[in-house]
């Protein structure tokens, strides 16, 4: 299946769809918008064209600005609230796959960092307002994605301003705060939307700065509808 994910970075979040279609026995290769059949994850909406006919599993819109004409695609699920108002469409699921990445390990491991510190690949600010905590990088090493969510498991709290970031500490049961600096703001960024967008998919109001655990019960029923959009991606 032709899928389309943002690839100009190795970035963590963008990478996070096509290693879980993968994991979940989805065969994908990567093509450009116009040909894709399939968009899984991240703010890639905005990227399709007018009248695109394929399958979107998950995906959202960097905010309600650009909203390209989808009618005559197939929606399975979209990350959020927002994502499916400014859509329009009747959407059965508003979720973000990255709540699969538990998928990805095994048993928990044992905690080794109290605090991780994961920036948004174009954050310079994060880790130097928070000095001397452990420090995870956004960009996908030569060990891959499974490495990375492992990594974040180890931390008993996450503080970060990548979204996914936010969303594994979610999926595993980690308190997590979200921080987010300069350009990360701009409304050219996005702003708020996605962060606001996921927060409404859990029932929860998205605040800056402020520690929580994503409710349980929301988030293993999220879980569920997911696998259930994964497992007709197989079929």
């Amino acid at each position: 299946m032709k899928c389309y994910w943002w690839d100009e970075f190795d970035n963590f979040g963008d990478l996070l769809g096509p290693a879980l279609l993968q994991h979940f026995g989805v065969r994908i290769e990567h093509a450009e918008p116009a040909e894709a059949d399939l968009v899984c994850i991240g703010s890639v909406l905005g990227h399709l064209p007018d009248g695109w006919r394929g399958t979107v599993a998950g995906a959202g819109l960097l905010d309600s600005g650009h909203v390209p004409d989808l009618s005559g695609a197939r929606i399975r699920a979209v990350r959020g609230p927002l994502t499916a108002s400014a859509l329009g469409l009747s959407v059965p699921v508003c979720a973000d796959p990255g709540l699969l990445a538990h998928e990805l390990l095994g048993p928990m491991p044992s905690k080794v960092y109290t605090v991780g510190v994961l920036p948004h690949w174009s954050d310079s600010a994060l880790t130097s307002v928070y000095p001397g905590e452990h420090e995870l990088s956004p960009i996908v090493n030569s060990n891959g994605i499974r490495s990375m969510v492992l990594e974040i498991a180890q931390c008993e709290t996450l503080i970060t301003s990548s979204l996914h970031g936010l969303i594994v500490a979610d999926a595993l049961g980690i308190p997590a705060q979200a921080e987010a600096y300069g350009r990360l703001r701009r409304p050219k960024e996005g702003g708020d939307f996605k962060w606001r967008d996921y927060a409404a998919s859990l029932g929860i109001e998205h605040r800056w700065g402020k520690r929580r655990v994503a409710p349980c019960d929301t988030v293993r029923r999220l879980q569920g509808e997911l696998m259930e959009v994964f497992d007709g991606l197989r079929g």
